[in-house]
């Protein structure tokens, strides 16, 4: 049995462990390794961000999933599917969401999903009212003086609208804007989420919050943005379009046309100076 001096002892693949002697290779997760006669050591005193980012969510992950398991132990009634307010467990695992989200984002897209285009079209399917669902409540756990309080949240859709495609990504995607509504809306306003049908079952789910007005000057979607005194990085709506990007890429594959694009599109609707609806209208997601 070799000697791992770099890695955490669980890990699943062990691909170095298999490697030849006196050999310099790579594993999946990003870590450079040799092979000294069985003891696996690292070839630099150094890694890259992104491989630093890949091996934080690579020991980070079995932790959440020890954190769920436990929690669904102690009350076998909570889920992840829906988020309870009201219940400390479920509270703990919307939480656990959350953390997921961000170590993901900091792993970057290329992981999020699996490499092999052949499996993309995932076979899981969920329905869009229960998410959005899910993640308002998730996001309403946050508290600061800076996020927003007390939202009302005002679904106009059908109820039975289901994701049939990607649905990782549109999940995600929805987990931001919902993440985004809590931290610029004005508290005590009502969040309105509809959609709009298209052929061949495509929608478009359209966001409406109330906030105060951001400057035309402003883009929110550019990189490390943040709007007035908000704190943050501001990385969320820059991290959708990365998504998008991603999504778009991997859907070459299957010659999807070009008016099915998936897109995110934001306008502003300025009532006075100190109030504003923010409209974001997340295009062609594809349903049953």
């Amino acid at each position: 049995m070799s000697k791992i001096q770099i890695c955490i002892s669980k890990c699943s693949v062990r691909i170095c462990e298999k490697s030849t002697n006196r050999t310099v290779d790579i594993c999946p997760y990003g870590i450079f390794f040799y092979n000294d006669n069985g003891t696996i050591l690292k070839k630099e005193p150094h890694v890259s961000l992104q491989n630093l980012c890949n091996n934080l969510r690579h020991v980070i992950n079995p932790i959440l999933s020890t954190i769920v398991e436990n929690v669904i132990e102690i009350n076998d009634k909570s889920s992840i599917k829906r988020i309870d307010i009201n219940d400390p467990t479920s509270r703990i695992l919307g939480l656990t969401v959350m953390l997921d989200h961000f170590i993901e984002m900091i792993a970057g897209a290329n992981y999020f999903q699996p490499i092999d285009t052949s499996i993309f079209k995932t076979k899981r399917s969920e329905k869009i009212v229960d998410l959005l669902v899910k993640y308002f409540n998730i996001y309403s756990i946050l508290k600061s003086e800076e996020r927003a309080d007390n939202l009302e949240l005002n679904l106009q859709l059908d109820q039975g609208i289901t994701i049939s495609y990607s649905t990782d990504i549109i999940e995600y995607l929805i987990s931001i804007l919902m993440d985004n509504v809590w931290k610029h809306s004005l508290s005590g306003s009502i969040v309105s989420i509809s959609h709009t049908s298209k052929e061949d079952n495509f929608i478009d789910l359209i966001f409406k919050n109330t906030s105060k007005p951001i400057p035309h000057s402003i883009d929110i979607f550019e990189q490390g943005m943040k709007h007035g005194s908000k704190k943050g990085f501001g990385y969320g709506l820059y991290w959708a379009k990365v998504l998008i990007e991603f999504y778009n890429n991997r859907n070459k594959t299957y010659e999807i046309p070009d008016e099915y694009k998936l897109e995110l599109e934001h306008s502003q609707k300025e009532f006075n100076d100190t109030q504003a609806c923010q409209i974001f209208r997340l295009k062609n997601i594809n349903v049953k």
